[in-house]
């Protein structure tokens, strides 16, 4: 009996979750909302569920942008290691 009353409140949690990301990356193109979804820790099979994706496209589009987000630090970094000039 407690057994079934916990996996029933599990499901609803289940849809709840998923109507939260829907809303989530409403509006929003695929790559935008597998990134959005990633960052939030949803796991990968509901990303590919939620966003129609597959595993790969899913699992190249967190790749990609892990790699621009990399660049993007790392840019960030070398223009604070510079002391700013000032004209004479």
């Amino acid at each position: 009996m407690e057994e079934e009353f916990l996996k029933n409140i599990g499901e609803k949690l289940d849809i709840i979750i998923k109507l939260l990301c829907s809303k989530c990356i409403e509006g929003r193109i695929k790559t935008d909302s597998i990134r959005i979804l990633d960052t939030l820790g949803i796991d990968r099979k509901l990303i590919c569920e939620i966003t129609g994706s597959t595993s790969a496209s899913i699992r190249s589009t967190v790749c990609a942008a892990k790699k621009q987000n990399d660049k993007h630090q790392s840019k960030k970094k070398s223009r604070e290691a510079q002391p700013n000039e000032k004209p004479e």
